[in-house]
């Protein structure tokens, strides 16, 4: 069918049918916008209400999580204002996606996350969930805050509590979104521990077990496993084309590439990803990517290349000046990556009112200077 169009209420709903079980891409989330603009025409909430759930998934798994923060108040607000209003069960379970992406964006102060932390808590527990899958979403916040000891006790509480409920995570997203905690916190065998499950191929969903292969690859080069890391980077790649914003995963697959010296992969990986980063705002995951390019490229000039050729599709003037076309310096891109990551931590430290990304930043370089 032409998406084109949308002339009737009948043409919308089949849009939204197309929606409801479509892959994630640009061109699913931009039609899920034009849903929005008709329903909006045809003064049709409910099919408003379906077109703007499906703009929010598309855009969270997507990686384009302002868009879905920025969406959410309207479902909120339209479901306070209709008692008992059907929808609400997936209103509580998008607020999850909301509730985890806030501390990603510097923009977002520690006052208004935890003004929606409380919001979220208090919804949660008039539907009756109790305390466990709150203090999962407080751990993850602590620990992306980078308040370690915090997250750590939070989590703790978490795995305690046996009271589950329906808005709790899959089995497999449970152990996959804890495991970053420890992660963190730099307790990798606690973090093998807690996906071993996934990685074993007994729990999988949507996004199990391609965004946890990295963080085991990560491990694994932090604890010196490389063969281990080897294999779960390419299983990344065997789940991932990295044809969407994927920067966290490509930060850890560009870290091991820069250590293993595989540099045409690396500069393919980076190519695929540094036109989405250029025109995404400062983010956490942002950081990771360009703090890994930087990486990257140190390791890139110590082998002794001078010149890198990438081609770099974004309008965005702030970023190196090619050489010639599609050809750079690598030492000018080294020192812009580092730059640039530096200030994306240093954004986010200064909203955590802490140091903790600059330290980590410092610590991942020693370690990997005395490993390249």
């Amino acid at each position: 069918m032409n998406w084109q169009n949308l002339q009737s209420i009948e043409d919308l709903e089949l849009a939204l049918e197309h929606l409801e079980g479509a892959k994630e891409s640009f061109e699913n989330r931009d039609l899920a916008f034009k849903c929005i603009q008709k329903a909006k025409a045809f003064k049709n909430v409910n099919l408003e209400f379906d077109a703007r759930m499906s703009y929010v998934r598309q855009s969270v798994f997507l990686n384009q999580y302002q868009e879905a923060i920025g969406m959410f108040p309207w479902f909120l607000n339209e479901c306070d204002n209709k008692e008992n209003y059907f929808k609400y069960i997936q209103v509580l379970w998008t607020f999850k996606w909301i509730i985890n992406s806030l501390t990603d964006f510097h923009t977002i102060s520690l006052e208004k996350i935890e003004g929606l932390f409380q919001e979220f808590e208090r919804r949660f527990k008039e539907f009756g969930t109790g305390d466990r899958v709150i203090n999962y979403f407080k751990a993850q916040r602590e620990s992306q805050l980078g308040n370690v000891e915090r997250s750590l006790e939070l989590a703790e509480r978490y795995f305690n509590d046996t009271k589950t409920c329906m808005l709790d995570d899959c089995a497999a997203c449970q152990p996959n979104n804890i495991s970053r905690v420890f992660l963190v916190a730099e307790q990798y065998d606690r973090m093998m521990e807690c996906i071993q499950p996934i990685l074993d191929g007994r729990l999988t969903c949507h996004v199990v077990p391609h965004t946890t292969f990295p963080k085991a690859a990560y491990a694994s080069m932090r604890t010196g496993e490389w063969e281990k890391a080897g294999h779960y980077v390419q299983s990344t790649y065997k789940h991932l084309d990295f044809s969407t914003p994927d920067l966290y995963e490509a930060s850890v697959l560009l870290l091991y590439h820069a250590c293993q010296k595989e540099f045409l992969k690396g500069r393919k990986l980076m190519q695929k990803q540094l036109s989405f980063a250029l025109e995404l705002n400062s983010s956490g995951e942002v950081y990771d990517f360009y703090f890994s390019c930087a990486l990257f490229m140190q390791a890139y000039i110590k082998a002794g290349h001078k010149e890198m050729k990438i081609q770099v599709n974004s309008k965005t003037t702030d970023f190196v000046t090619a050489l010639k076309e599609n050809s750079y310096d690598a030492a000018t891109l080294q020192k812009w990556f580092r730059e640039t990551a530096y200030k994306h931590a240093s954004l986010l430290d200064n909203r955590n009112r802490n140091t903790f990304l600059n330290d980590y930043f410092e610590k991942v370089e020693k370690w990997f200077e005395a490993f390249v």
